[in-house]
Parts: C-alpha cells; structure tokens; sequence
C-alpha cells in the first residue's frame, strides 16, 4: 500500500512539474462532437510550400482551414509565430464530403522546445481539416500556417487563369516589426533584374507569375471603391503598365492605369508573399499583409514610403570599425545612430560596439541615403537614413527585431 502511494505521488508532482510552466490550456477543443461548433474564422483551401496568414484577435480567437488528399502523402504542417503566442493545433479527418467532421485526430501544442505547433503525418485519401487557437484565451497576435505536401495524393497547384477572374487581395493586418524588418531587406537589398510593360486587363493571363498577380490585385484594390472599368476605361479599353523590380530579397511591381494618382506599388517577398501595397495620390494609403509577429506604431503613409523608398539603391561604399559606443563619431551619422541605439535602444553606452556604415545613392529622385549596423554583445541593431529633399540625412527607420520602429518628424 504504501508503495503504490508512493507511486500516485511521484506520478502527479511529474504531472505538476510538467504543466508548471504554462498550466493548462484554455478552451480547448474537446474530443467529441463540439469540435466543429467553435465556428472558426474559416480561411478556405490550405495553401501549401506558402504562408497562409491569419490573427488570433478578441473577434476571430480560433481558425481553420481544409486540404484534400487524392491519394496517401506525407503532410507536415506547423505554425510560425511571434515570441509570445503559444498556439495548439488540431486536425480532423473525414471520408464522407458534407458529412461531420467528427473529433479531431491529432493535436499539438508545442513543437518540441517552441511554442509553435506543428503536426507531420502520413496520411491516407481524404478531407482533411485544421484548427489553430491560442493556449490561453487572452493570447492575440498574428501567425501564419506553414505546409508541405510529398506524394501521390498531393493536388497540383492551380495555374489556370481566366481574364475575368481575379485573385483576392490577403486580409490586411497591423505591421509588425518582422513584416518590416523583411521590407527594408528587400529594399535595401541590391537589384538582380527588372522587367517593364502594358498589357490590356483582359490579356492579363499573358502576363502570368508576378506580373499577373500584382495585375489582379490592383484590379481588387481599386474594385473595392470604384467600378473598375469605368474608372479607368478611358475610350479604348483599360491599359495597365506595370515595371516590376527583382531584388535579391523580394520583388517590388509598380502599377499605373495611366491616369493621374492611380499608382500602387506592391512589395512581396521571394516567395511571392504580399507584404504591403502604397498607393499615392492626395491622401496616401499604405496597407500591410504581414505574416507575424507583434504589431509596432504605425507610421504615417509619407514616413513609411519616405524610409521604405529611400532604401533603393545603386551603389554602395561600406566601412566598418569599432569603438566604445558613447564616443562613436565619424560622419554624421554614426554619431545619430549611436545616440539612438543608447537613448531609444537602451544599448549600453559605456561597452564597445562595432560599426558596420553603408553609403549609398537611392534610386529614387538620386538621393543620398546610409545605413549603419551596430553591434555590441548579442544586441544589434541597423539604423536606416533618407534625405528629405536633399535637405541632409535623417534617421527614419530603426530595424531592432521586436523593437523596430519609424522615426518619423
């Protein structure tokens, strides 16, 4: 008797030392038959070797989207997150379309050490159906749901096109410090080849690939306040001329109907991923799709495309060195990122740091533009300049992981 007391005891302090940590999840889905009456922000087909972005929010908490297999295939599915949401994954099966889905088969929370959720399996033909929520109900933040497919069973992905059927634009988001981290990359990363031209909307299939893409969603953009043809079909049809700028670390497709203010740039990563969209006219609109990450202050439209602009460039003269951060100088700038990565940073002044200063022309306008990455222990941060209409270099853009920031006069 005493030995199997012994044996309850050890079993719950190991059950409490496991759950210690995080405790236990919040509204869970259940194994039976209410699985399916959570009613979750439905995002349709999943999306595989892409993001499939979405946010944990006070209206949308819980999230799904469906696959079909035709045949066996090996799938694996995970989460990428922010630093601080934990989400719980879950995955449903059926052979009967229409038919409920049931309870769910497989479920992950943490995937291994991450709080990020991740489900592998090799699974047979059918329907299949997964749920991402939060481990706790006061999580927020956005996510995105990762997924590839290998064998048989896998679908092909649809490169039909039809001239009167448009992709939708992804669901718009808060910018994050990750989204625009991985702008200014792109931006600042130097140019492998650009292409240009017009093509009549209804020939847009012609275009295909990026091309097409930016295409429809400049046509859903604008959709989305205006009858498209009637606002752009100036007698002859509608032209789109678009020129579209390849970079090392995404692609960047400017449009025009050919009017005045009907501009879009849209900025995607490698991927072909939409990270955000600048429309100019008057009143400037900036719209971010960005895949995760906790959001920053949002920066007006004219700072964001000021610093976002700025970072294109021709060429690049690099110096690099090392200093007791407080006293760095050199340039002008140098001495302003190193106040800024002590004052707004809270960098340690009195440690050394090193330098890495970049000096270039900007694409735009010809402007004068730099960089400067600074270092000091495990902490870095790059401080980006423009030149405000050649009035000298201002700071305008701090990339410093979570901490990201514009710095907007």
């Amino acid at each position: 008797m005493k030995a199997t007391w012994m044996m309850v005891v050890m079993a719950l302090a190991v059950g409490c030392a496991e759950d210690a940590g995080k405790g236990a999840e919040e509204d869970p889905l259940t194994s039976g038959k209410d699985d399916s009456f959570y009613r979750p922000t439905e995002h349709g087909e999943l999306r595989f070797t892409t993001s499939n972005p979405a946010t944990i929010s006070d209206a949308e908490r819980f999230h799904a989207w469906t696959f079909t297999l035709s045949d066996n295939a090996k799938v694996d599915i995970s989460t990428s997150v922010s630093n601080n949401l934990d989400t719980v994954m879950y995955m449903y099966r059926r052979d009967t379309p229409g038919a409920a889905w049931g309870a769910y088969i497989k479920k992950n929370d943490d995937d291994g050490s991450k709080i990020s959720s991740r489900i592998k399996l090799d699974a047979q033909a059918g329907e299949y159906r997964i749920v991402v929520k939060g481990f706790k109900t006061a999580l927020r933040g956005s996510f995105s749901v990762e997924a590839t497919c290998d064998g048989p069973g896998c679908s092909a992905p649809d490169t039909s096109c039809s001239a009167d059927v448009y992709q939708p634009l992804p669901r718009t988001s808060d910018i994050t410090a990750a989204c625009t981290n991985q702008i200014a990359e792109i931006m600042f990363s130097n140019e492998v080849s650009s292409n240009s031209g017009a093509v009549d909307i209804t020939r847009k299939c012609d275009l295909g690939g990026i091309d097409q893409k930016a295409v429809d969603f400049y046509h859903e953009w604008w959709s989305g306040f205006t009858d498209f043809n009637e606002q752009f079909d100036y007698g002859d049809g509608v032209e789109i001329g678009f020129q579209t700028t390849h970079r090392e670390k995404g692609i960047v497709v400017e449009l025009d109907a050919g009017g005045d203010e009907d501009g879009i740039t849209f900025i995607f990563d490698k991927d072909e991923n939409l990270l955000a969209m600048y429309q100019s006219n008057q009143s400037p609109t900036v719209e971010y799709y960005c895949p995760n990450g906790p959001a920053i202050a949002t920066p007006s439209e004219d700072c964001f495309w000021g610093a976002i602009r700025s970072l294109q460039h021709d060429a690049i003269e690099t110096s690099q060195g090392e200093g007791v951060l407080s006293t760095l100088t050199g340039g002008g700038v140098l001495d302003v990122a190193a106040q800024a990565a002590i004052e707004t940073l809270g960098f340690d002044g009195a440690a050394t740091a090193t330098y890495v200063l970049q000096e270039y022309y900007s694409t735009y306008d010809n402007e004068a533009a730099a960089a400067v990455t600074l270092t000091v222990g495990s902490e870095s941060a790059t401080f980006y300049f423009a030149s405000e209409w050649r009035d000298g270099l201002t700071l305008r853009l701090i990339e410093a992981g979570e901490r990201t920031q514009f710095v907007c006069d």
